[in-house]
């Protein structure tokens, strides 16, 4: 549940800063929400794999 913890908490600061500095909007200009989302995936998903212990995968 920790790992769990610490991949949600990446990931929403990842989309709030995403958001809130204009970085979505740069990336992908008609759709800076979504952009935000696929960034937070990202790194989220980023963030699983890097703290998830080698032996149970």
């Amino acid at each position: 549940m920790k790992i769990f913890g610490l991949t949600f908490i990446v990931s929403t600061v990842t989309a709030i800063c995403l958001w809130q500095l204009g970085l979505g909007r740069l990336i992908w200009p008609g759709h800076a929400f979504f952009a935000s989302l696929l960034g937070a995936v990202v790194c989220g998903v980023t963030a699983q794999m890097l703290l998830t212990p080698k032996h149970s995968r």
